[in-house]
This record gives structure tokens, sequence and C-alpha cells, in this order.
């Protein structure tokens, strides 16, 4: 999203109660649904969205095929670099290389570039993703908000359940079953939010770790590596360097300095879109800004994550239902870096016969994990003040991620088999 940072709002993609305009709940200012100071309404850019009339979205896809690395006999390499453009018209200075395979060669307009380095195993594929950006203030400041890595699954039938591991292969969440598939339902998810996260396991329900992939589980790995922010033009990292895929040093998804979560934990100070959240999106909330609840731990301590603001009762005045500037006012705080923002988030619709929302035994129809850097409300529109100015210039990310449909627990250690 491209606007004057501060004073740009969300628009209102559900308008289910047919809103003319988006409000401030604090000032009680009105922003005019199409007008300045209103993004557009659908607003998300991702790698599988083709270029629209306005120009945004994939324009090019750049691909090699590379041969073997030394020692690596049975695997192949494969490269994909998505460009990613917001406007046509705003030159950034970045695109696919002048001579090179590409649709667009020498279209120096992309927002975002994506590489997919794959390494294709007979068990498993390994990929060393990077994100990088460039930004350009041209027609108004580019803005982020819920930076992430999507894995999708449908697999009709074969998984009832997701679960998140620890290396030292303990489960750090509670199951996510998913939810009946019904005419307009609103899909709820699921967040994991143990720091040491590292596996999503799909399964099916048993009492024992060892009984959850009686035919085989699909689990996927996301760990952070190490990368200069400013990434020179991309090389093939498993031709160029040490396989990335073998060091199991690499650091945690959640680490504050590498991959998204690095670009969370940098993007507290970087201007937002708006200082607090509106009624964008119709539903005005404090964006994961902590608040006081009655919850207390064994001590008598109000239950909150380490580092997390709380906010005293004075923001408050109309326990236990808040009004919408008391929680409008509290997410001026809100930031990136909170731990309530990021998180894991893990979802799935299941046939609507198979009973309630956690039921153990009912199959995935789809489902979902989403290895977000930050979290940002209920979708694209929500919660202006985890929308963030991008960094000057060029800022690179980098996760690796495997994919296997053997026991999670060959992501935890070894290598894969060459």
């Amino acid at each position: 999203m491209r606007g004057q940072p501060g004073a740009t709002v969300g628009s209102n993609f559900w308008n289910t109660k047919g809103a003319l305009s988006v409000v401030d709940p604090v000032t009680g200012a009105k922003f005019p649904l199409g007008g300045t100071g209103v993004r557009s309404t659908w607003g998300m850019l991702n790698g599988r969205m083709c270029i629209d009339s306005q120009g945004e979205g994939v324009y090019d896809v750049t691909t090699y095929t590379a041969a073997p690395a030394k020692g690596a006999t049975h695997s192949i390499d494969y490269e994909m670099d998505v460009w990613i453009r917001e406007r046509s018209d705003v030159a950034t200075g970045y695109g696919p290389l002048p001579g090179s395979s590409s649709q667009h060669p020498g279209d120096a307009h992309a927002l975002f570039e994506v590489s997919y380095y794959y390494r294709f195993y007979p068990s498993e594929v390994g990929s060393l993703i990077v994100v990088r950006s460039f930004r350009q203030d041209q027609g108004g400041v580019p803005m982020v908000k819920e930076p992430k890595i999507a894995a999708e699954l449908r697999a009709n039938g074969r998984f009832t359940e997701i679960d998140v591991l620890r290396p030292n292969r303990t489960v750090a969440t509670a199951a996510t079953r998913g939810q009946p598939e019904a005419p307009k339902a609103i899909l709820f998810t699921r967040q994991a939010d143990d720091p040491s996260r590292v596996v999503a396991r799909w399964g099916v329900h048993a009492p024992n770790q060892a009984d959850r992939c009686p035919g085989g589980c699909f689990s996927t790995s996301m760990r952070a590596i190490r990368i200069a922010r400013n990434l020179p033009p991309a090389k093939n990292p498993f031709t160029s360097v040490a396989d990335p895929l073998a060091d199991y040093s690499r650091p945690l998804w959640q680490n504050g300095a590498y991959g998204l979560d690095g670009w969370a934990s940098r993007s507290p100070g970087r201007d937002k879109a708006y200082p607090c959240d509106t009624t964008s999106d119709d539903k005005v909330t404090t964006c994961s800004a902590d608040y006081p609840t009655n919850v207390l731990d064994a001590q008598g301590h109000l239950v909150h994550h380490a580092g997390d603001p709380i906010y005293l009762r004075p923001y408050y005045h109309h326990p236990p239902k808040f009004t919408d500037a008391e929680q409008s006012r509290v997410s001026a705080f809100a930031r990136t870096s909170m731990q309530d923002a990021r998180r894991w988030e893990l979802g799935g619709w299941k046939p609507d016969n198979v009973g309630g929302g956690d039921d153990p035994d009912g199959p995935f129809s789809a489902s979902f994990v989403l290895f977000n850097g930050w979290e940002g409300g209920r979708g694209p529109q929500d919660c202006e003040p985890l929308e963030v100015a991008l960094a000057p210039g060029v800022e690179s990310y980098g996760m690796v991620a495997r994919y296997t449909l053997g026991g999670p627990f060959a992501l935890l250690g070894g290598q894969p088999t060459k």
C-alpha cells in the first residue's frame, strides 16, 4: 500500500453495514470511502497474484535450473525469481535483468523480489526463500503489513489436526482441528507463539505422538537464515555456498534479527499508516496491544507476554465490554515487535457434517499454516498501526524451509538423503 504515513487509513473490504466512510473512533474524523487518505479496497500483494488492470501484482518470473551440486547426485536445483510491483508507473530501479529469459527483461518497476531456491530430494523438498524490498516514494510512501509465507494443504480426508513442535520434539501448541465449512462462515484461526517453534505437522488425532502419522504426516520446518541486509544480485546458494539445509544451527524463526521475524523486530520505529485502529473492515480492536484482563498467574500477576506493555485501567471505563474509542486508543501502542503479533497462524475447513469446530476425527478439506513476520488484524485493511513504511533503499530477509511427507522428526536433525 502506498500513501502518506500517519494519514492513510484502511478501506472496508467487508462493509456489511453499508458504511460510506472509515471513522477514527478516538477523534471522530471521517474518511469517505474512495477518497483521499483511504487505501484501495483490495490492497494486497502476493506471489500468486498476477498483475491486475492497475498493474499491481506479479508481473514477471525468471527461472533457472542448475546442475546438482557436488555430492548431491540424487537432487535437482531450481531457482525462481518472482517480481512484484505495486504500481506500473513507479520505477524503483530493480527488476528482471536486461537479457534475462523473463517476459519483461529490464523492466525496473519491482517493489519486491521473492527468490525461491529449491532443492528436490527423493524424500523431501528444501527451499531457501529470500525477500527483497525496493523503496521508492514517488506517489506516496510504500507501507507493509503481515508479511508471511503460507503452507496450504488439501489432501482431502488424510489429516485431522495440525500441531507445532519445538527442536526437542515436544509439542509447542494445542492441536488445531479446524471448523465446519458452511455458507458465509468466518474462519477462526489459532496462533502458535512459542519462541522455540520450528516445525508444523499435519497428522491425525492420537493420544501419543508416535501414533499421529500412521500413513505419514506432512511436515514443514521454518527457520531464518543470516544474509546481508542489502543483498547483491542473487546467486544460487546451493552451488555457491555450503548447503543451507545442512546447518541446524540456523536461527529459529523467532530470533529478533533475521528472516521475517527480523523484519518485525526492526520495524517498530518506522512510520505507521495511521496512529490508531479505525472502523476499516467493520472492526475496531486493540491490534494485539496488551490490555488488562482478569486472568492472573499463581503469583497474582496479570498474564501477559514478556516485553509487551500493559495499559492500566484509566484507558478503560466500561469493563468488561470496551468501547471502540477505548480499544482504538490502546491500538496506538501496537508495534510489529510485540510477541502477540509475531505468531504463526493455523486454521482449516472441515466438511460441515463432522461436528464442532474442535472435532478430533473429522478430516480437513483444506488447511493452512501462515508463517507470519507479524500479524495485522483480520485482513489487509485492518489495524493501521501495524502497517509500517518499508526501509529506505534495499532490505533483504531470508528463510530456509523444508517440506516432507515423512516423519516430522527428520526435520529436526540430520540431512536429507542425497
